[in-house]
């Protein structure tokens, strides 16, 4: 059975002041409420309508004492994580469920947060200055480049180079680039992307105190 996918990533900007608080193991814990703007065009009147979606963002450790020190109301962020649902007893001791965003990697952007330091925990996203990685390790974007296929000699170059070819019956000239053995090419090296350490499980003893 396939193994299932479970990733949010999230630009936009804090609605309020993160509210960080203390597990009863001592483990710092952040609620942010985060919105995301987008654009949608009616149909009728061709015109664009802007509208907001607010997420609840938890960050654990290490990001939660980062976001009591440096995110304010306004700021804006680049959030990496996954949804999690969970319960809680609220003060009339009910039960209620309540679905978030973990956060695993956050990044500070924008110019209220230029003179932040430092600007990014996690690992860093690339946003047109880098190629970026695809999730196989191979390199995205390359368009144009040369692009390697399997057997040594099969290079094709934005389709303008023919590949060699071995042509038995003909005789070979030492200048023709046919018939002759081709020096193997070296095969680009998967990379695989290194990921931060992510926090510890939660366990009973870390219920989220709010």
């Amino acid at each position: 059975m396939a193994r299932g996918v479970n990733k949010v990533i999230l630009i936009g900007n804090l609605g309020d002041e993160p509210t960080v608080r203390t597990t009863n193991t001592g483990r710092s814990v952040a609620s942010i409420s985060m919105v995301t703007n987008e654009s949608r065009r009616n149909a009728e009147t061709g015109e664009y309508t802007e509208f907001a979606e607010w997420h609840r963002v938890t960050m654990w450790g290490k990001l939660a004492d980062i976001a009591k020190q440096y995110l304010h109301k306004g700021s804006q962020i680049y959030v990496e994580g996954k949804l999690r649902t969970r319960s809680y007893q609220d003060k009339d001791n009910q039960k209620r469920y309540i679905t978030e965003i973990v956060a695993d990697e956050m990044q500070m952007l924008g110019r209220a947060n230029a003179n932040s330091s430092p600007n990014s925990y996690g690992q860093t996203p690339s946003y047109g200055n880098q190629q970026n990685q695809s999730a196989y390790g191979s390199s995205a974007g390359n368009y144009g480049n040369v692009q390697s296929y399997g057997g040594a000699g099969n290079k094709f170059q934005n389709g303008n180079q023919r590949p060699a070819y071995d042509n038995p019956g003909y005789p070979q000239n030492q200048n023709s680039a046919y018939g002759q053995q081709q020096p193997p090419v070296a095969q680009p090296q998967a990379t695989t992307p290194v990921a931060e350490p992510e926090e510890p499980a939660m366990t009973m003893n870390d219920d989220i105190p709010f």
